[in-house]
């Protein structure tokens, strides 16, 4: 991995999840987006003294190559990410339930290799608002948070820079009807935040589901046709 690629990496925030009350040492993990060379990333993670990788889920991946994969990283805490364009638990149509059973699925196979929490997302891509459907999103995400309760998977939702994830007050409406656990993306927050001179991230998508947040992408920002940014400084 390049020098010069450490400053764009997402970092991401590990809290160990002994039940919501329980706070735990965060534990710094690194992802896997700019290699997905499993030997280099975890010389990476080693070298770097960080604790964890939070892997983003490819569908095309063969299961042989997926465990194969995660038997490399046995090492360290793997926790998953879980952003498939085209696959929506919110979908107001037939597609919901093509998307709820590839979640499913997805879900089996991280318990099948002893993985114990995936981020899922509503809205991923490009997705109209239309085409969503609030009460279905409620019911289909609380399913999720069942069969991985079931499984042994804590569910977490990310909040976005668009649809219903984006808006503090109805991402904490998902979050407390389904049960689910939260990813909260700070620079997700950051842009949605910045819309509004009012708005202050902590107070709105920290504070309201602090016992549930187990798990964090840490950067400055996203900006489009960029992407992650990272800050400047430490203040940032």
């Amino acid at each position: 991995m390049q020098e010069a690629k450490v400053i764009e990496l997402t970092y991401l925030l590990f809290i160990r999840r002994l039940g919501y009350h329980v706070y735990m040492k965060p534990r710094m993990a690194v992802s896997n987006i700019l290699d997905q060379n499993v030997e280099r990333l975890l010389e990476f993670v080693s070298l770097r003294g960080f604790e964890g990788v939070d892997w983003s889920i490819d569908m095309e991946q063969s299961e042989k190559a997926f465990i194969a994969q995660m038997e490399t990283l046995n090492t360290v805490e793997v926790r998953f990410h879980c952003a498939l364009p085209g696959i929506d638990f919110a979908y107001g149509d037939n597609r919901a339930e093509r998307s709820m059973e590839v979640l499913i699925r997805t879900i089996e196979r991280i318990a099948e290799v002893g993985g114990e929490h995936i981020t899922v997302h509503t809205g991923f891509g490009h997705v109209a608002p239309a085409e969503l459907d609030f009460g279905k999103a409620v019911r289909n995400l609380t399913l999720l948070v069942e069969r991985g309760a079931h499984c042994g998977v804590l569910i977490s939702l990310e909040n976005l820079t668009s649809h219903w994830t984006s808006d503090p007050e109805l991402f904490h409406e998902l979050i407390e009807q389904s049960g689910a656990g939260v990813t909260l993306d700070i620079g997700h927050a950051h842009v949605c935040s910045s819309r509004s001179p009012e708005s202050n991230i902590y107070e709105r998508y920290s504070m309201p589901h602090r016992d549930r947040i187990v798990s964090a992408h840490i950067y400055h920002t996203e900006q489009s046709g960029v992407g992650h940014v990272a800050p400047r400084s430490i203040e940032d």
